[in-house]
């Protein structure tokens, strides 16, 4: 069974589930991570809605590092098809392989509710990109982040 909280072999990160995250915390997290992302968070997005729109909508997971949140995923999995709009680990915990840990929950959890396909967006030939696909995700349609040259993927893992 799928545990909503546990620390991972090293016993280093505590991953949890189902996340209760006010917006407030949300905005504050988004806030840090928005300079981690090309194009940007708020060349997209005005941060406080985009806050309030999660912290209404999304489930979230975290892995924590001595009681601070160092990696978050967003959900939306309220249909068939999930998407997920946010995806984040911290510089200092990259390389740590916390977001491939995230996909494997992900995708397990997915498959348990009976759930058709996960869907995100990403930009070409990030370190994501590769990640996504080395989990067995594909393109589904190719965009231009607005307002930008920038290329993104819409991509999809059928479960």
């Amino acid at each position: 069974m799928y545990n909503d909280h546990k620390t991972d072999v090293n016993h280093i990160y505590s991953f949890k589930k189902n996340l209760k995250m006010t917006e407030t915390e949300i905005y504050n997290y988004l806030q840090l991570s928005n300079s981690d992302f090309e194009p940007r968070l708020t060349n997209r997005v005005t941060l406080r809605e985009y806050a309030k729109k999660l912290q209404e909508y999304a489930v979230f997971s975290g892995y924590f590092y001595k009681e601070q949140l160092i990696s978050l995923v967003a959900v939306y999995a309220n249909t068939n098809i999930v998407f997920v709009p946010y995806i984040h680990v911290k510089k200092n915990h990259r390389g740590k392989k916390l977001a491939d840990k995230h996909l494997d929950e992900l995708i397990c959890e997915m498959k348990l509710e009976k759930k058709i396909s996960i869907k995100l967006t990403v930009r070409e030939d990030s370190a994501a990109h590769k990640l996504y696909l080395k989990h067995g995700f594909y393109t589904i349609r190719h965009f231009n982040y607005e307002g930008t040259d920038i290329l993104g993927l819409e991509l999809e893992l059928i479960l």
